[in-house]
């Protein structure tokens, strides 16, 4: 899919699916810790940062939340960019969402990201030429590429309904200049929770969710008691749930049901939820 930005040809390519559910083909995907980029990553470069600010003024004038830099989804980001550029290969297909044979749900969970979360990933490849100058002396200034990028994923439907979900609350970009040329790969990745509030799978495994005595149903403002729906909800209903996991593209297992739970009663008001939900995301062990 491509998108001209004056002289620049970005073509892009783009993906929405959920975390740790398999996609098509993802069953015969190798698994692994492969991860191609530094434990604790650099900080963002200028046209990292210049997108960065683009994205973010742009969501924060349409009322959706602003994204916050993950170094984990960073990682993955950097990964995939360096992929494309050792093979340079235009990023131009669903296939470019691969390494390897690996899906980008599983490189994200690789790369450190293994939160139970909803994942999306935007990619971008583009060339600046110059006839009177080596690509190595071509400069273009940071936000004049980041306006581009952001530019060529708002005309594309796809790429928009992805950059501006109001889900999402964390980002990873990835960016590589080939040597010796201006032709970029770009990696954009959303995340619907942050580094530090992401609670992992294995986190769950010995919470309980505090029974109805211990911690009642509280119904809406106004009402007297819960309403069936209310209640199947409150209990972690796995059908009354299921509706409201698929549309946030999520698989419906008992550790997302427990988590989503623990997040409904705590923003409920539910003091002994809360709490536990506080422990998770500050990732201590429960007693």
């Amino acid at each position: 899919m491509g998108r001209s930005h004056g002289a620049w040809p970005v073509v892009l390519t783009a993906v929405a699916l959920l975390a740790g559910v398999a996609a098509a083909g993802a069953g015969a995907q190798p698994g692994g810790v492969s991860c191609n980029a530094p434990p604790v990553p650099p900080p963002l470069g200028p046209p990292e940062l210049a997108f960065l600010q683009a994205l973010n003024d742009y969501r924060q004038g349409m009322g959706r939340p602003p994204l916050v830099p993950s170094p984990l989804l960073q990682r993955a980001a950097m990964h995939q960019a360096a992929y494309g550029e050792v093979r340079n290969a235009t990023f131009d297909g669903d296939e470019d969402h691969f390494d390897d044979g690996r899906w980008f749900d599983l490189r994200t969970i690789d790369c450190g990201y293994d939160f139970i979360a909803s994942r999306s990933e935007n990619l971008s490849s583009f060339e600046v030429t110059d006839p009177s100058r080596p690509g190595d002396e071509i400069v273009v200034d940071p936000a004049d590429e980041a306006r581009a990028l952001l530019d060529a994923f708002r005309s594309s439907p796809r790429h928009e309904g992805i950059q501006t979900n109001p889900r999402y609350r964390a980002v990873g970009l990835g960016r590589v200049r080939r040597p010796g040329t201006f032709k970029v790969w770009w990696v954009v990745l959303f995340g619907s929770v942050t580094d530090e509030t992401g609670v992992r799978p294995q986190a769950l495994r010995d919470v309980q969710l505090p029974s109805l005595d211990e911690d009642p149903c509280l119904p809406t403002d106004g009402a007297a008691a819960c309403d069936d729906e209310r209640l199947g909800l409150w209990s972690g209903d796995a059908a009354t749930w299921a509706p409201r996991l698929v549309a946030d593209e999520q698989p419906v297992t008992p550790e997302a049901l427990l988590l989503y739970t623990l997040s409904f009663r705590a923003d409920a008001g539910s003091e002994p939820s809360r709490a536990i939900l506080g422990t998770l995301q500050a990732g201590q062990a429960l007693d």
